[in-house]
């Protein structure tokens, strides 16, 4: 996803405030799910914890923006008309 949006240039679109913003959720929700998952599983916990941060605050958000993005570019896409 990351790859995608990098490669794509809208500022009114907000593909650069995404980022962060995952970012920090990612962080600063993963955080407590990993701790709080460790302490109640053990190790494991980590990993499920890690993939639940994942889905909660990529994968949702991403399936969210990520459409909403794609319909905005093809409204402002130049038509090509062919040689």
């Amino acid at each position: 996803m990351e790859d995608f949006l990098n490669g794509v240039w809208d500022g009114a679109a907000g593909t650069l405030r995404f980022q962060p913003a995952t970012a920090v959720l990612l962080v600063a929700g993963g955080l407590p799910l990993k701790l709080g998952l460790a302490w109640e599983i053990g190790m494991e916990g980590v990993d499920w914890g890690r993939v639940g941060a994942e889905v909660l605050f990529l994968l949702i958000p991403g399936g969210v923006f990520l459409p909403r993005l794609v319909q905005r570019l093809r409204r402002a896409a130049v038509p090509v008309t062919p040689l």
